[in-house]
């Protein structure tokens, strides 16, 4: 940070000259009229007048996520009045230097080469931050792949080891690149991409110079896939999103080889992906060979699940200092490619050692041969870059030019980039519970797992259910990234919130063409979206007996559309941004609400309008009428549809834009009080005993019940009974009744809520994912505490321990999405509404306190809960309402903090 107040400001180009481009984000520059900071691009960003220096140091490390005593303050003396001005910013430290654009160019030159900051040694020692897998055991080798995914939102690579690879094919999946399956029923699905962490470690056999120019790299025996391992372990460090790996390697003949090192997916540079590490010959000295290979995709490693390449060129394969490899994949429907390397190799000290280019078989390689010492080190580094005809429509020069120009920094300096990003990311996100690490670690796995799967950067993509960890699902979207993600980001990210909406917004017109296609009107979000969201859902499935089975989810389950626009409401609600409420919020609000009002049919007996041939979340019945989700997702989106017309219309601000948007949409008062009305007559679910039934009929149903202490993760037997011998019991697959409740929670009493959950509790058999964390949300709200705690652990579960046996396709990105909403909306009990936020905890009974933060309309609240005791802190600018149960609501200002006590069950009263 540099302040220039009552000294002439430096030029800017002089500034912009010693500080590089890529280094700039990490400045502030503050003179007597404006501070300006610069975006990751390297442009200046030109702020507001500000207060003070207490102001900017606070706002800076607000913003960035930087801890204040890691902030440097240069100042000329002077340029405080001979002071460092008050001393609520003394954890930063000040320079007094006569030049402080020299001394930041200076501090830049420096973490350019590296020399602040070391690679680190290893990854966290905390048990609480990192996942860590012992061994190598086939059987359960895809799901621990799964679970070690290093991703940034645009490429996600699967933990495979680097010697290895996986028995399914490439474990690497770019977002939104997408290909048809070549079946009866093609479907899009997300390409196979290749394998960019594929090394070769070698001991050469002792012969001649002449006999070993004779020799291929295929044939080496003693490579580090003979013999044996005698310590391999895998640790993905959540902290810094580093997939490190640590093995000790025995040849027959009885030499031993240890390599650690990590790999990483750049969250500052979503192109780059890094690989580095080290290896000790431990017992012998001998010729050593290292390749670094590009997969070419041989036979054996085709995936069945995702389209393969039609063609691979190698277009650059040249050796050198700073020569890329570039391999380029081409597949039928157009899509491409390309992956750029380059790797350098340390052998003495710091001697770089430039690779050979070899061709065999499958596989382009850069290779070093080089005599290894006893007990010395030498250390890889990798830089590999990858474009898609996403980005360009030469994405092969692209990979080169980028490729290139990162490998001339040094490893550290794009480390320190990826570094800082996560740790801004986690300066929020970060969880803590007091009384329960296993928590903890649980809770941070699932944050890990959803801020590595998102790209704030591209709106046109979105989360698939697996996210890039698997391909399961062919990398579909469905209603998972709404309902369950989605809360995650609106409170903890809510610019990668607003781009996953956009991303809805985009598919407009996809899903106005699903509308169409089935006779309706509006937009009618598929059910299963791709890049285009028209709808992707297979036809049929094909059973082990060779039965081919119809799958109705496609033209039945059509909840999603109104869960769409529930979200896109939500995200304003938190985050009060009245420009994309006003623009693509209200266009998807009112083109789901026309699709609704042409989807319901009013019968004559009753006058009602009716829902028919509908699924609801339980999928296990099938083309039912009247499911009360559905229902009631369905009554909300068209009231609310009409309330956000009316009420944009009459705001100054917005009057004009939205008179133009219902303009184009050909929307009119007389069709916004139409949805109105038929929100009012749409058919209400019966209740029997206070019970709201799930659909009409249901329960006439045959009545089965479950034990729960049969359901340590959704396994209970009769999952496996088809789904037609389901649909004749009241047995479910997921929360149906009790997730509307917890949606729509207003809309029923306590007592209701108690009664619904009750009963279907015994009736669920938790066939998806996307049940236990509902279940223990609902179960906190109504005071089951020890149920509660048993739901979070079953979701918790869901794959660090794989508890539903099919994480090997990938991780289940809703569940990790519904346990932080039943932390943080469950145990925290925290409610919004259009006047503010309210907690009411009901912590599990172990944990002494529970530590949050969220972002409440633009202000970052940090939260502290326990059972006998709420404080909420206001980090931010502008002051905000909040509240405890029963206590009302009060304004929080910035820099305040509000604390409660509870004084009765229902009641919590503040306290000074």
């Amino acid at each position: 940070m540099v302040s220039d107040a009552k000294h002439e400001k430096p030029a800017r180009s002089r500034l912009e000259e010693m500080v590089p481009t890529h280094l700039r984000h990490r400045l502030v520059h503050q003179d007597s009229n404006e501070w300006t900071t610069y975006s990751r691009s390297g442009e200046p960003l030109v702020r507001e007048q500000p207060h003070n220096l207490t102001w900017v140091v606070t706002r800076f490390a607000r913003e960035c996520g930087i801890d204040p005593k890691e902030i440097l303050v240069a100042y000329r003396t002077g340029d405080f009045g001979g002071s460092r001005v008050d001393l609520d910013i003394k954890e930063a430290t000040f320079v007094d230097d006569g030049n402080p654009v020299a001394l930041l160019g200076a501090i830049a030159e420096h973490m350019e080469k590296g020399e602040l900051d070391a690679l680190p040694e290893g990854p966290h020692m905390d048990p609480a931050w990192v996942i860590l897998r012992e061994g190598y055991d086939p059987a359960h080798e895809l799901e621990v792949e799964s679970l070690l995914t290093v991703s940034n939102g645009y490429v996600g690579t699967r933990g495979t080891l680097f010697e290895r690879g996986s028995p399914l094919g490439p474990g690497t999946l770019v977002a939104g690149l997408f290909e048809r399956i070549k079946e009866d029923n093609p479907i899009p699905a997300l390409v196979a991409a290749p394998e960019w962490v594929r090394v070769r470690i070698s001991i050469l056999p002792e012969e001649s110079e002449e006999e070993r120019e004779e020799e291929t790299a295929s044939s080496f025996e003693n490579d580090i896939l003979g013999g044996t391992y005698q310590q391999n372990h895998r640790v993905l460090d959540m902290g810094s999103a580093m997939l490190w790996r640590e093995l000790k390697h025995q040849d027959p003949a009885g030499r031993v080889t240890s390599v650690r090192g990590f790999r990483l997916a750049s969250q500052e540079d979503r192109h780059l992906f890094l690989q580095s590490f080290t290896l000790i010959p431990e017992n012998y000295s001998g010729r050593l060979r290292v390749e670094a290979e590009a997969d070419l995709y041989p036979s054996k490693h085709k995936s069945y699940l995702n389209p393969y390449p039609s063609r691979i060129a190698i277009v650059r394969a040249r050796a050198g200092k700073g020569e890329p490899i570039i391999v380029n994949y081409s597949y039928a429907g157009g899509a491409q490619i390309s992956v750029a390397q380059i790797g350098v190799l340390n052998v003495t000290g710091n001697r770089l050692m430039h690779p050979a280019v070899s061709r065999i078989e499958n596989r382009v390689a850069n290779h070093w041969e080089f005599e290894a010492e006893l007990g010395k080190e030498y250390r890889l580094d990798r830089f590999v870059s990858i474009f898609t005809s996403r980005d360009s429509r030469k994405p092969a020069k692209q990979s080169r030019a980028h490729v290139t120009s990162m490998a001339e920094r040094p490893m550290e300096t794009h480390l320190r980039s990826h570094l800082d990003n996560w740790k801004s990311r986690w300066s929020v996100a970060n969880i803590e519970i007091e009384g329960d690490p296993a928590s903890e670690r649980a809770l941070r796995f699932a944050s890990y797992s959803l801020l590595s799967a998102a790209n704030p950067d591209d709106d046109r993509v979105s989360i698939g259910a697996r996210a890039l960890t698997g391909n399961s699902y062919f990398g579909h979207v469905f209603w998972d990234t709404e309902i369950f993600m989605l809360p995650f980001f609106i409170c903890v990210a809510p610019d990668v919130a607003r781009s996953l909406l956009m991303y809805r917004y985009h598919t407009l017109t996809g899903a106005r063409k699903n509308a169409r296609k089935n006779g309706y009107r509006g937009a009618m979000f598929a059910w299963e979206s791709a890049d285009t969201g028209e709808e992707t859902t297979p036809r049929h499935m094909t059973s082990p007996s060779g039965e081919k089975i119809r799958i109705l989810t496609g033209d039945q389950e059509h909840h999603i559309t109104a869960d769409v626009a529930y979200t896109a409401w939500q995200y304003y609600l938190y985050t009060g941004d009245r420009g994309f409420l006003a623009g693509p919020g209200a266009e998807i609000l009112m083109e789901t609400a026309r699709f609704w009002a042409s989807r319901v049919v009013r019968k004559k007996d009753d006058g009602k309008f009716h829902i028919e041939h509908a699924i609801g979340p339980d999928e296990y019945h099938e083309d039912i009428a009247d499911n009360a989700f559905t229902n009631e997702m369905a009554r909300w989106n068209l009231r609310q549809a009409a309330t956000v017309a009316r009420e944009l219309t009459r705001s100054p601000e917005t009057r004009a834009g939205v008179l133009e948007l219902l303009d184009r949409l050909r929307v009119d008062e007389k069709e916004l009080s139409s949805w109105t009305e038929i929100a009012d007559d749409i058919v209400i679910a019966k209740e029997r005993d206070g019970v709201t039934e799930q659909f009409r009929g249901y329960f006439g149903l045959e009545d089965q019940t479950v034990s729960l202490e049969r359901q340590p993760g959704g396994a209970d037997f009769r999952v496996f009974l088809d789904i037609e011998t389901l649909g004749r019991t009241q047995l479910l697959k997921q929360a149906d009744v009790v997730m509307l409740q917890y949606l729509m929670s207003d809309q029923f009493s306590m007592e209701q809520k108690r009664r619904s959950f009750e009963y279907y509790e015994t009736r669920t058999l938790h066939g998806s994912s996307l049940s236990p964390a509902i279940y223990g949300l609902m179960a906190a709200r109504l005071e089951k505490g020890e149920s509660a705690f048993r739901y979070f652990k079953m979701a918790a579960e869901v794959d660090l321990e794989n508890n539903m046996g099919n994480a090997s396709g990938g991780l289940h990105s809703a569940a990790q999405g519904g346990l932080w909403q039943g932390a943080i909306m469950g145990f925290a009990g925290m409610q919004a509404s259009l006047e503010g936020l309210s907690l009411s905890p009901k912590l599990p009974a172990h944990w002494r306190e529970l530590r949050f933060q969220v972002h409440w309309r633009g202000q970052l609240l940090l939260i502290r809960a326990s059972n006998q005791r709420l404080e909420m802190e206001n980090s931010g600018w502008e002051p905000v309402l909040v509240g405890a149960r029963g206590s009302g609501l009060r304004e929080l200002a910035p820099g305040a903090a509000r604390k409660w006590k509870p004084v009765s069950e229902n009641h919590w009263q503040e306290v000074a």
